[in-house]
């Protein structure tokens, strides 16, 4: 189950498109990395974890947060920098069991269109690489544990 996300950069009509851009990423990242992982469930979802279990299920929540979103601009050139935290958690029950943390900067011109380009690349980059590289490991270690 991937949740809302959030953003906190401040800019209320620039978090709605970060929130978007970190939901999209997560679940494309996931499709693509974790194929097997089901991110939709036909019928009525189980309300406990028991639930998932007696279908022969695993279930886990992940969501995150853009903490961070800073532009450093110098002549015709600028670097946005993104910190995004992100959690990993049992489902439906919400049990955290991951705390993760990434970050990028994104260098591009000093134009406003380039700007908020390279803040979407940056946060777009972060997610995938935490879904890739440690929720999805995470998944399959607690999947494969006894």
């Amino acid at each position: 189950n991937i949740g809302p996300m959030s953003s906190k950069t401040g800019n209320a009509t620039a978090d709605v498109r970060y929130r978007a851009i970190i939901v999209k990423t997560a679940g494309q990242t996931l499709g693509k990395t974790a194929p097997k992982m089901q991110q939709t469930w036909s019928g009525s979802l189980p309300t406990s974890p028991q639930g998932f279990a007696a279908k022969g299920y695993s279930a886990f929540f992940v969501d995150g947060t853009l903490n961070e979103l800073k532009v450093q601009t110098s002549g015709n050139t600028s670097t946005v920098s993104c910190k995004i935290s992100m959690l990993l958690a049992s489902f439906p029950d919400k049990s955290i069991f991951g705390m993760l943390n990434g970050g990028a900067k994104v260098q591009g011109s000093a134009s406003q269109k380039d700007i908020d380009l390279a803040g979407e690349d940056c946060v777009a980059a972060v997610v995938e690489d935490l879904i890739a590289k440690k929720i999805v490991p995470t998944i399959n270690s607690k999947v494969s544990s006894p």
